[in-house]
């Protein structure tokens, strides 16, 4: 009840397109990253990123959980968005600014998406300079096409030498 009181106080009501009086948020960043985030497919990067970022500032652990709940794949078995777009945009932020999270979380990224999701990871930080945090994805990958029975996906989508 405190944070709706908090939100009240701050004046964060809005009018809707029929006129109504509507609150902006609900006064708590997890709430409202679950609220949005799924209407966000076209929003501006820094709109996702500064929502990411308010719910990750309440609790790390859960906004990180919600991040994979973004990308999780629907029509596998799991019960999330299947964004890929705005997972890739959060995930670029996380190598960028706190790279240690995002290395530990790499492992995840084809449980929750797919290989083609760490192919096309590698190929945006290459394009970013983050170079060591490519070759982390690339190797994670090898590592899984000699070493694991159920490697087919991982070998389709490894990155060719001659791509950019």
């Amino acid at each position: 009840m405190t944070s709706l009181l908090n939100a009240i106080k701050m004046n964060t009501t809005t009018t809707t397109l029929n006129g109504d009086v509507a609150q902006t948020t609900t006064g708590n960043a997890l709430l409202d990253y679950v609220a949005l985030i799924g209407g966000m497919r076209n929003a501006t990067e820094s709109s996702i990123i500064h929502i990411f970022k308010n719910a990750f500032r309440e609790n790390s652990v859960k906004a990180l959980q919600l991040l994979f709940y973004t990308r999780d794949i629907p029509n596998r078995g799991g019960g999330g968005l299947g964004e890929r777009r705005i997972f890739y945009t959060i995930y670029m932020y996380l190598v960028q600014n706190n790279s240690e999270i995002a290395l530990a979380l790499g492992s995840l990224i084809p449980e929750y998406g797919s290989w083609r999701d760490v192919r096309e990871l590698a190929k945006m930080c290459f394009k970013s300079g983050e170079m060591e945090f490519a070759k982390n994805l690339i190797e994670y990958q090898t590592y899984v096409i000699f070493t694991q029975q159920d490697n087919k996906l991982a070998a389709k989508w490894a990155i060719d030498e001659n791509e950019k």
